[in-house]
This record gives structure tokens, sequence and C-alpha cells, in this order.
């Protein structure tokens, strides 16, 4: 900010060398007012979530150009990571071509072995069953939505209780399904500070 001038500015104002005057508010905030706005609430709830078709590009972009870390919970015989946009629309297991394919975090090394447990009938640790159950879930959203789920799943926050609305709802363009995305991003955002703790 070029201070000097600003204070020049400031100085006219208070000699009512410059007049101000205030206009009446319209729906839309000046460009000088959104970074203020945004400085002291979070980014929606003074002004509405309408992302531009740059923002859904960026983020359309950003989610299938991530990578992903599958693996098979029908035999835990498959263990990989995969770039999305490599991925076909049907995901299957290239080991034993089953659809039930879980997606983790890329340095997710422990899942593999809680599966296999799981298959051999060995008794879970609580903090691995619940691992199970989300990896479960997963899974299934991958074997009804394929590729879909893996991009809603790669979002930032969103777990398979989110993907599951995300995925259920309808859209009219796939700038809809982006935009939803998006929202559940930022409402992770806007809230992870109560979940850590």
């Amino acid at each position: 900010m070029d201070l000097a001038s600003t204070e020049k500015v400031l100085e006219m104002v208070q000699n009512r060398e410059i007049e101000v005057i205030t206009l009446p508010r319209s729906s839309e905030y000046s460009p000088f007012a959104l970074p203020i706005l945004d400085r002291i609430t979070t980014h929606d709830v003074l002004r509405p979530i309408v992302p531009t078709k740059a923002i859904i590009d960026i983020v359309k972009e950003r989610l299938n150009s991530g990578e992903v870390r599958l693996f098979c919970l029908f035999k835990a015989d498959y263990d990989g990571v995969k770039q999305l946009r490599s991925l076909p629309e049907r995901i299957t297991c290239p080991k034993c071509g089953c659809t039930l394919l879980a997606s983790t975090y890329i340095n997710d090394c422990t899942l593999i072995h809680i599966a296999k447990k799981r298959i051999l009938k060995k008794k879970l640790m609580s903090d691995e069953e619940k691992r199970w159950q989300v990896a479960w879930k997963s899974a299934t959203l991958t074997q009804t939505y394929g590729k879909k789920a893996l991009v809603v799943l790669g979002a930032r926050g969103v777990g398979p209780t989110t993907a599951v609305r995300i995925l259920h709802s309808h859209y009219r363009n796939e700038s809809e399904f982006y935009m939803n995305i998006i929202q559940a991003e930022r409402n992770y955002l806007r809230t992870r500070m109560f979940w850590d703790h």
C-alpha cells in the first residue's frame, strides 16, 4: 500500500478537499471492501459463496491430478498408489478384479494390515475397527460411483459420510457437482478447529 499517498488523501478528506459520499448498500460489495470483510470473518458469512468458473476449474484440476492410495478389501491382495487422472471410470482391483477398493491417504501403510486381519477373522482393536468401517464405506462408494467417488473423497476434509451426501445429490451439470465439493471443503476449513480437539 502507498502509505504516503494514503496519508495525503486522508488529510484532504479531513480538510474537506475531498468529499466522502456514502451510497445505499447494494447486493455487491466493492472490490476494496472484500479483502477487509474476508479478514474479519469467514468468507461465506457476510457474502455468499459464488465460485466462479475459474475457481471450479482450479478445484477440478487439483482433485483430478491428485494421487490416491487404493486397497482391495475383498482379498487384501492389492495396495497401490495411482494418479486419479489415469484411472478408468469403473475401478477394479488389478489382482482379483473385485470392485471393493478403499481409498486412503498416500502414506497410509497400516490399512492393508487391518484388512488382512479382518479377512483372516482376527479380532480387531477398537481403533482398527473404526478404520475398517471408514475403509468399508469408502470401498462401497468406490464400488457404486467409481472414479467420481475418488474425486470427492480426495477433497480436503471430506470423508465417506460427507461424500455420501455429495454423491447422492442430483446435479444439473458438472459445475454444480464441483461447487458442492468446494462448499464441503470450506465447511471443513471453517469448522476443523472444533474437530481437532
